[in-house]
């Protein structure tokens, strides 16, 4: 099963980044401060995140769940700078500015490709979607992308 957003290290994103593998040659812990400053506000984004899933009740439910997702959507969003974007261009851009003006947009056009990415909660539903796919309009009615 995939990990969400609020469950992975962003280690684990940014060691996909190409610059980290030519940084982390030369010494690891030389960062610059824009990433750095990405990961921090990565751990403290998912560590609200599952506070609110915590604090989670009938009363509360659909207020938490949208507040959750928006925070999804940010995480998703550092995610993408850490694993995507050069190291030069985090500390050009002003990345948190950024990242505010479009987590949002990006993340419900993300969705429409959870499927593929897998960090997403609704990617939750990947296999019992296929499943009943599978049992509505068998081998013939799945597609490769699909699965």
């Amino acid at each position: 099963m995939n990990k969400l957003y609020w469950n992975i290290d962003p280690y684990e994103l940014i060691k996909k980044n190409p610059d980290y593998n030519f940084i982390a040659e030369i010494d690891e812990e030389k960062l610059p401060t824009a990433v750095t400053s990405l990961i921090l506000l990565y751990r403290n984004k998912a560590s609200e995140c599952v506070e609110l899933i915590k604090k989670i009740n009938y009363k509360n439910f659909e207020e938490n769940i949208v507040r959750i997702l928006e925070k999804e959507a940010y995480l998703s969003e550092i995610g993408y700078y850490l694993e995507n974007i050069t190291f030069d261009e985090v500390e050009r851009e002003g990345i948190h500015t950024r990242i505010e003006k479009e987590y949002l947009i990006d993340y419900y056009f993300k969705l429409s490709r959870a499927h593929d990415e897998g960090y997403f909660l609704v990617s939750l539903l990947k296999q019992p979607v296929f499943q009943q796919r599978l049992v509505r309009f068998g081998e013939k009615g799945i597609s490769r992308r699909s699965i």
